[in-house]
């Protein structure tokens, strides 16, 4: 017999497939409550429970007796109620990596977007600006090397 998981965060499709591949799923996309009696019916019987963003706490595990997984679908766990988990013998997880490429590539982009005074430029062009020569300290800061990090800021 296949594990009970239950998830109650959208997931792709394939993901979704995937899982289902391996266990019995109940599937809740849009979940408004923990306290869903539907939900609760299928906690009962849950060996997994998958998501994120619901506190995982004494009173909801009171309700998963059978619970032997919690999956949290982000990054953090501070909803995870620790030391109820660990004393009921339930492996929690999370995938603590899952933004670190993206917040780098934003950040990068912030770096070149105020350097280069890119949001200026774009409502320049919108508002329908004459264009007129520009020297380069109205384009913004060079961005090569260590050009900005050698540059003093007051």
């Amino acid at each position: 017999m296949k594990p009970k998981v239950v998830i109650y965060k959208k997931l792709p499709q394939e993901v979704l497939s995937y899982i289902k591949e391996y266990c019995q799923v109940s599937y809740y996309e849009n979940l408004d409550s923990w306290l869903d009696p539907e939900f609760l019916t299928d906690l009962r019987e849950a060996h997994g429970l998958m998501g994120s963003d619901m506190s995982i706490n004494k009173e909801l595990l009171d309700k998963a007796p059978q619970l032997k997984i919690v999956c949290n679908v982000s990054v953090g766990y501070n909803n995870f109620d620790m030391e109820e988990l660990t004393s009921r013998g339930i492996m929690a997880t999370n995938t603590p990596d899952v933004l670190t490429d993206t917040t780098a590539d934003t950040i990068f982009g912030l770096l070149l977007s105020t350097a280069r005074r890119i949001c200026e430029m774009d409502r320049f062009v919108k508002l329908g600006s004459i264009w007129r020569f520009y020297i380069i300290t109205e384009a913004g800061m060079k961005v090569r090397k260590n050009f900005m990090a050698q540059r003093k800021l007051n």
